[in-house]
Parts: structure tokens; C-alpha cells; sequence
């Protein structure tokens, strides 16, 4: 069993109202996620908890990046993170980033995987299993 996981606050990201990316909630105000998911102005970024619902919606204030490092053998950013402030603190669980143990045995990534159901869009939480080497 995923320990914790399940309650774990995972963030849709909204760039212009539509789903771009997945992120995860490590304090009520700030969301980790890849660096690819945004570039430009945090204006036109909002999160939501579930990408199905759209009536919690909130705005993004600051795109923090720790810094940025291309990789010229191939060709692109390798430190590919960043941190999303958020206008108001989003009431979820965020996820546990300082404990030595959590139980987990196994390595996954969690995402919003999109199905479509008739005319509808459909969203539903999905853990994919993963090596790592």
C-alpha cells in the first residue's frame, strides 16, 4: 500500500484554463513540479486539485526556479524543477518530504491521467511504477 500517498495533494496545472501539467502541494502554498511544465509569466497558470472540477481554482503568484543548468550533450535543461506560489493556501494534504521512512518499497510517479468519456473529459488519479537504476 501506498502509505500516505493516497491523501497526498495532487495538483492539475492549468496554463490559460486548460490541463497542462501535474504537480504535487509541499506546503499549503507551494506546489513542486517539472521545470518543462512552465515558462513565462506565472499570470497565465492557476492549479486546481482535481482537473475535472474547475470551481477551486488558484491563481499562481511566483514561478520559483532554483536555478538552471543545461546539459550540452543533450541539449536541454537537466535541472528540470521548480516551485509554483500559489495566491491563497489550497486546504489538502501536502506531501511528506522529511521523513527517513515512509514504508515504501517500491518507486512510482504519481499524474492525472485524462480519459474521455463521450463529449466529457474525464480525470482520474494514477500511480505508474518505475524503475530506478
Amino acid at each position: 500500500a501506498l502509505k500516505g500517498i493516497k491523501s497526498t495533494c495532487l495538483v492539475a496545472i492549468l496554463e490559460e484554463e486548460e490541463f497542462h501539467c501535474t504537480g504535487v502541494l509541499i506546503h499549503p502554498m507551494y506546489v513542486l513540479t517539472a521545470g518543462h511544465c512552465v515558462k513565462g509569466s506565472p499570470k497565465k497558470y492557476a492549479i486546481v486539485d482535481n482537473p475535472s472540477r474547475t470551481d477551486n481554482i488558484v491563481a499562481v503568484t511566483d514561478i520559483i526556479r532554483p536555478h538552471t543548468k543545461v546539459n550540452e550533450e543533450i541539449g536541454c535543461e537537466t535541472d528540470d524543477i521548480v516551485m509554483l506560489r500559489l495566491e491563497r493556501a489550497i486546504n489538502c494534504e501536502p506531501i511528506v518530504l522529511n521523513e527517513d521512512d515512509l514504508g515504501i518499497k517500491d518507486n512510482f510517479v504519481l499524474r492525472w491521467n485524462r480519459e474521455k468519456n463521450g463529449n466529457e473529459t474525464v480525470y482520474h488519479r494514477e500511480s505508474i511504477p518505475i524503475d530506478i537504476y
